[in-house]
């Protein structure tokens, strides 16, 4: 697997905050989960994951496939110094709006692809 320069350093920045190896970054990424990192001042102060094909609750020892429609988001923290100052609200809206943006550029390829073929 090729990684992007810039998802290693999303990687070295999530290390760094939630304490996960590398590999563990690099497992995640393999098993298609999308990492989010919210900054302040360019540096990282939290984040989550979004897993996109399968996910699990490891404490329940549960694991499950997800519809190409759904989402589902985990592991996310903020630093402690920088809770209380609304960055979990802002970093789930920005995924919310990512995941959408696309899901609408795929929702119009696909249309796109249907017309060429037609």
């Amino acid at each position: 697997m090729t990684i992007n320069p810039q998802i290693t350093i999303i990687l070295h920045n999530l290390t760094g905050i939630n304490r996960i190896s590398q590999p563990e970054g690099l497992a995640r990424l393999n098993d298609r989960h999308l990492p989010y990192v919210a900054r302040m001042d360019g540096q990282p102060v939290g984040y989550g994951w979004v897993a996109t094909r399968k996910a699990s609750i490891g404490e329940l020892n549960l694991i499950f496939e997800l519809s190409s429609d759904d989402r589902y988001l985990w592991d996310f923290t903020t630093l402690p110094d920088w809770q209380g100052r609304g960055l979990y609200p802002r970093l789930l809206q920005t995924i919310s709006v990512c995941t959408c943006a696309v899901e609408v550029k795929s929702s119009r390829t696909d249309a796109v692809s249907k017309e060429a073929t037609a």
